[in-house]
């Protein structure tokens, strides 16, 4: 169980953190063209499918039953090279793309607040207004009712830094409870062997 919440933990971390990197340059550099955006999706992609490759490979054999760590890892590759030698067709399709990554991460984050509502944590409604954020901000993108490239571009990196951030703590509070909930079985199992 505790290897469980270890791999959760770290693989959600580590891809929150990329896309709030992105995010960040994105912000900070609002009049990057969408070449240099699309190459940066290819360089999250690609380091996205190093990181699934590792985690395939650290893993027990045992534990890698059930997991698609490694296809996981080569398609993420694969798009990253697809991304670069195809990027006139990802620059078109690119704000389309983001917005629905976004989403997909704000969706996410409704499924652990349901899970949390579940267990009833206190902390279920914040994580049912992050995921509401998330996804306005996704659909905010696909619609995308900018008047210039460089807003649009701005809104995609502050949707990426949200969906990061609030992943890496959602993460973190989810690993916390399960952790709690792990240790609590452990006491009872032992408390039934005395």
């Amino acid at each position: 169980m505790n290897e469980k919440i270890k791999e959760y933990k770290i693989d959600n971390i580590v891809m929150g953190i990329l896309s709030a990197v992105v995010g960040v340059i994105l912000v900070i550099f609002p009049g990057t063209t969408l070449r240099m955006i699309g190459y940066l999706v290819s360089a999250a992609l690609f380091l996205m499918g190093i990181v699934s490759i590792i985690i395939y490979m650290r893993r027990k054999t045992e534990d890698n039953f059930m997991k698609n760590d490694f296809l996981k890892g080569l398609v993420a590759i694969t798009l990253g090279v697809c991304t670069i030698l195809k990027v006139e067709v990802v620059i078109s399709l690119l704000p389309l793309i983001l917005g629905i990554i976004i989403i997909i991460s704000g969706c996410s984050k409704l499924q652990e607040t349901i899970d949390m509502a579940r267990v009833k944590s206190p902390s279920w409604l914040i994580l049912l207004i992050a995921a509401i954020i998330n996804i306005a901000l996704g659909v905010l993108v696909v619609c995308n009712p900018f008047d210039t490239m460089k807003l649009l571009v701005t809104i995609i990196g502050i949707g990426m830094i949200f969906g990061g951030v609030t992943d890496v703590f959602i993460t973190l509070h989810i690993a916390k409870k399960m952790g709690g909930k792990d240790k609590d079985i452990i006491d009872v199992d032992y408390e039934e062997k005395l």
